[in-house]
């Protein structure tokens, strides 16, 4: 689109190091248009230096926050920066417009959103968009197991070793994924690179062998790498993967936007049939019917 733009991730960062270049200053004096930059750094000592920068606050034209939901329950017991991203609010100039940017928003965690920005009535406005996905089934099943450490088969997904369809698996921690994924490669043909290449791992602690950015390459582009078992970490972002057809949530995730964000993995090409499918485990379906059956006498 020809706009001038930069990462400052771990990587970015060192490689422009290793040339003799410095990114901080560079976006200090506004040589980058678009500057992206996760919470951790945002609140680090070395941009710091450019928010003290009158160059850059003279030229400082948006902050934008994406992913916006996750702010309040992740600032709660996830992320220790997140409740610091609102705070540089306060350390830009009152002309700068602040843009929070979800598609899965509720009316309790707008609330808690607001209160954290500092946001009052009148003081913002809301542009809502339609985010229906009139191309997906979404479906609920209820395992007939748990999905504690002890656990090493998940024969409810033993489909996906079979399905030559792009399927992202998302489980709630790094280790259930890397015992869903032991669980498909055993029902892969023996060759370990072919299956370790029809299935993968998508985490923040991926094993060197296969870093992340390959995963998503891969695919994308490989049609012999058709499965992804990952975290939330291949839930936000990841917008240009748009060949997922099959998005599987396992285990009862910690909120609806959590479940939607996920699930939403899948369709985002309108011309595809998709699939979201959330098996929940059978103790969370019991305590769920039975909250609901008291609700009902109680009215």
């Amino acid at each position: 689109m020809g706009v001038r733009a930069v990462s400052l991730d771990a990587e970015q960062v060192q490689k422009a190091n290793e040339e003799g270049q410095s990114l901080y200053k560079e976006v200090q004096l506004g040589l980058w248009s678009v500057v992206l930059v996760s919470p951790e750094r945002l609140n680090s000592v070395d941009f710091d230096g450019v928010l003290e920068s009158r160059t850059f606050q003279e030229r400082l034209a948006l902050f934008c926050v994406d992913e916006a939901h996750v702010l309040p329950p992740w600032s709660r017991d996830f992320r220790e920066a997140y409740p610091r991203v609102t705070t540089i609010a306060l350390r830009i100039t009152s002309r700068v417009p602040i843009l929070l940017m979800t598609a899965t928003l509720t009316a309790t965690v707008q609330r808690s959103l607001m209160a954290m920005v500092g946001f009052r009535d009148r003081q913002f406005i809301t542009i809502r968009r339609p985010i229906e996905r009139l191309n997906m089934r979404i479906v609920f099943r209820t395992l007939n197991h748990g999905l504690g450490r002890t656990v090493r088969k998940f024969p409810q997904i033993a489909w996906a070793a079979r399905c030559r369809m792009k399927v992202v698996i998302f489980c709630r921690t790094a280790e259930l994924g890397v015992r869903v994924a032991s669980y498909l490669w055993r029902l892969r043909p023996p060759d370990k690179e072919s299956r370790q290449r029809n299935i993968r791992l998508y985490n923040g602690i991926t094993e060197e062998g296969f870093k992340s950015s390959t995963t998503l390459e891969d695919f994308a582009n490989d049609p012999e790498t058709y499965v992804v078992v990952a975290t939330i970490k291949f839930g936000l972002g990841v917008d240009l993967l748009r060949s997922v057809r099959i998005a599987v949530v396992l285990g009862l995730a910690d909120s609806a936007e959590s479940i939607w964000q996920e699930l939403c993995r899948a369709g985002r090409e309108p011309g595809i049939v998709s699939v979201g499918m959330v098996y929940i485990e059978k103790h969370a379906v019991e305590t769920m019917t039975s909250q609901n059956e008291s609700a009902k006498g109680n009215i």
